[in-house]
């Protein structure tokens, strides 16, 4: 009995684990009208044309959406409400382990109108100590590392120094 109540914490502690690193990132973000107020119940979508993929959400009373564990890449991310008109915000973009947060504000439409714009927003994350850098295949190619130590990569990462620290905390 004690064997299989460890057996058990051991599983759900190792899923924990595993759940905390990702390879996808998210887009989030809050739906304003032109007087600054929320926007609830407006239609919001997400697709990428690399991968097929299409998301579909309803914004919440405090006019927030969110699109999580989302494929890498850029997104066209549409915003449709009755008697707005309707927004198209083309290129916005899925880093690893991120989630992109983008303000959205709706303009009053008199007649079926669409508004097209490009996403213009600065991948901060202000919401966790983590720091995800991908370091592109050029490098890793052409790089030479002493002794092949793959952990010499993370040199390359903006923010880290000489030393193996990133922002003045140590990485190793």
């Amino acid at each position: 009995m004690r064997l299989g109540l460890s057996a058990a914490f051991l599983m759900l502690l190792s899923g924990i684990i595993l759940n905390a690193q990702t390879f996808r990132g998210g887009i989030a973000g809050n739906i304003l009208d032109p007087a600054g107020s929320s926007v609830a119940g407006a239609a919001v979508g997400a697709s990428s044309a690399a991968t097929g993929l299409e998301r579909q959400t309803v914004t919440s009373a405090t006019g927030e959406f969110s699109f999580q564990d989302l494929p890498l890449g850029p997104y066209l991310v549409t915003v449709s409400q009755p008697g707005f008109a309707i927004l198209k915000i083309q290129q916005v973009s899925v880093e690893v382990g991120k989630g992109t947060s983008i303000p959205v504000s709706l303009e009053a439409a008199t007649q079926q109108q669409t508004a097209e714009g490009a996403a213009s927003m600065v991948s901060l994350d202000t919401e966790t100590a983590t720091s995800n850098h991908v370091i592109p295949d050029k490098a890793v190619q052409e790089v030479p590392l002493n002794g092949r130590d793959f952990t010499q990569l993370i040199k390359l990462a903006p923010g880290v120094n000489g030393a193996g620290s990133l922002n003045r905390t140590r990485t190793t």
